[in-house]
């Protein structure tokens, strides 16, 4: 995945997250303590903030990340399926998906 400045990838491998510079540099390198990286989803706000979610298909729950690799408080939520995020204002996001045959949008 590559954010939408098209500077940084994001890589997963195994039960870790790294974001790396297009010149190869290591940003950042994160361990997951879930079961399974099912999916990578990534929003970046206009002011170029970005919001990282890992989605766990075992779990049924996606997870919350910074644009620095750090794991945000209150940072689970129940999903299943795909997601979307979008944001909004300068720190306001949106994050919908499914459970069951039912849309959820959490918003913070």
């Amino acid at each position: 995945m590559v954010n939408t400045s098209g500077n940084t990838l994001v890589i997963s491998s195994n039960n870790s997250i790294q974001t790396i510079l297009i010149n190869g540099q290591l940003r950042w390198k994160q361990n997951y303590g879930g079961n399974e990286i099912s999916k990578i989803v990534s929003s970046q706000n206009a002011n170029g903030k970005s919001i990282i979610s890992v989605f766990d298909g075992i779990q049924n729950q996606s997870h919350l990340m910074d644009q620095t690799g750090k794991w945000m408080a209150h940072n689970t939520i129940h999903s299943e399926k795909d997601l979307k995020i979008t944001t909004f204002g300068t720190d306001g996001y949106s994050i919908t998906t499914f459970l069951g045959f039912y849309l959820i949008q959490y918003n913070r």
